[in-house]
């Protein structure tokens, strides 16, 4: 019997009921090219952003080391400064082209990019310090509280185990959420209410989820002007004392500053004699005592780490207590905690004090102590405050003396100075101080260029 085997035709048969297209084929795609697609439109804020730093990523400009780029401000260009490359960067990707010529004029002053260097480098050295200071005594005060909260608790049940019979289960829980309330008295809630604002309590717990993610994730720079929140000038008062040893109070204070202060003040001194008294710190100098002059204007060198510390305790007592239900919720549909136990978000406390509660009936999941982002590593300052660190060191002063001379401006005071600093053009303290990444005389295609060349 002969074996049949099926061909497939060469070309496909033209028939009535399958006729031939007259449709070129597609082109295929060149081999190593990719196809991206485009991000939908029915994306959230979040997501777009997310998409386009995808799609269109950014990068800038390579400026070297704090030490290279200073001197290269201060030393003639004649005789180029070597710049090293950040070690943000592989050092294979960045390119040996020097940088353009620089705008400002040729100076020999070693001494002053020195004082720049040490100035700056100081500054943030204090500002993580004191930013750590802080976490460590925040850390301790809420731990207390906690401390506390248990104490009672454990108190008012053991008088409730006498009257068991006689109490129905809603009264023993009334009983329970009065002992947790009363363990703190009004002082120290007022102290975790400027730590981290109270949340809405969760009967559209989504919403207000959603709301307080919204807040902190519009709230994450810490060069934007925030003295508009009382947790954001509690803090600043707060770091501001660290810092200085002056008790928080009247005395040298503006008037703007001390409208926008004067409702903090009385519980910044309630948090530090607490702490006194607890022998968790020890001030400088005793209250009363005249004030001293510190080397840096106190809160301009805390406004970075103010914004960063605010930012961090909003996320963990504010979305920490809305995981934390969502977490119970969970675990009562699982069995693995009873159905009774009471899991809301109360208003009437504050929203440290909702944390520790529900962290406990989580078998203490997190840690109470706040503690650093790895998403903010740096201290950020901006213009004006690096004049005012800068008009504090003579050789510093003299210079920007200088500067304001070729404007017809005479400086004698820090008045003097913002009023001076406020009509140049943005980013002139850093071309002048810091680093020349503006150079003039190029047209807008030979500034591309240069950017481009390194980058």
């Amino acid at each position: 019997m002969k074996q049949f085997t099926l061909k497939y035709y060469k070309e496909r048969p033209t028939t009535t009921t399958n006729q031939s297209s007259d449709k070129k084929p597609k082109a295929k795609a060149e081999k190593g090219s990719t196809l991206t697609k485009k991000p939908p439109a029915t994306k959230g804020k979040n997501a777009l952003v997310r998409s386009m730093a995808w799609y269109h990523p950014t990068v800038t400009l390579e400026t070297g080391t704090l030490a290279a780029n200073t001197k290269r401000v201060f030393t003639p260009s004649s005789a180029p400064a070597p710049s090293k490359p950040a070690t943000a960067m592989p050092a294979s990707t960045l390119p040996t082209t020097a940088m353009p010529a620089s705008s400002t004029p040729d100076l020999d002053r070693p001494d002053l990019q020195r004082l720049v260097v040490e100035c700056l480098q100081e500054a943030s050295r204090l500002s993580a310090g004191l930013k750590r200071e802080a976490q460590r005594l925040v850390g301790q005060f809420v731990e207390a509280m906690s401390q506390k909260v248990d104490a009672a608790e454990l108190r008012a049940i053991t008088d409730l185990q006498s009257t068991a019979e006689s109490m129905t289960e809603a009264d023993r829980l009334r009983k329970l959420v009065e002992a947790r309330r009363d363990a703190i008295s009004d002082d120290e809630r007022r102290i975790l209410d400027h730590l981290c604002e109270r949340i809405k309590p969760n009967e559209d717990n989504d919403e207000n989820e959603g709301e307080c993610e919204k807040k902190v994730s519009e709230d994450n720079s810490d060069i934007d002007d925030k003295d508009g929140t009382e947790q954001v000038r509690f803090l600043q008062s707060f770091l501001v004392f660290l810092y200085s040893g002056n008790y928080p109070g009247t005395r040298g204070k503006t008037e703007k500053s001390l409208t926008n202060h004067i409702g903090v003040i009385p519980t910044v001194s309630t948090f530090i004699n607490w702490l006194v008294d607890r022998r968790l710190y020890s001030p400088p100098r005793m209250r009363g005592e005249m004030d001293v002059q510190m080397p840096f204007t106190p809160s301009n060198l805390v406004r970075s780490v103010t914004g960063q510390l605010a930012l961090e305790l909003k996320k963990m007592y504010g979305n920490g207590t809305f995981e934390l239900y969502k977490k119970t919720e969970i675990m009562k549909k699982k069995g693995t905690l009873g159905a009774t136990v009471d899991t809301q978000i109360r208003q009437e406390i504050s929203a440290a004090e909702n944390f520790l509660r529900l962290n406990k009936l989580t078998n203490n999941s997190r840690k109470i102590v706040p503690f650093t982002s790895s998403k903010q590593p740096f201290v950020t300052y901006s213009e004006r405050e690096l004049v005012s660190f800068f008009w504090k060191r003579r050789l510093l002063r003299e210079r920007m003396e200088e500067l304001a001379r070729q404007d017809h401006t005479h400086i004698t005071s820090t008045n003097d100075l913002d009023t001076w600093i406020s009509g140049k053009e943005p980013g002139y303290v850093i071309k002048q101080f810091i680093c020349d990444v503006a150079p003039q005389g190029l047209t807008s295609r030979q500034r591309k260029k240069a950017v481009t060349e390194q980058l």
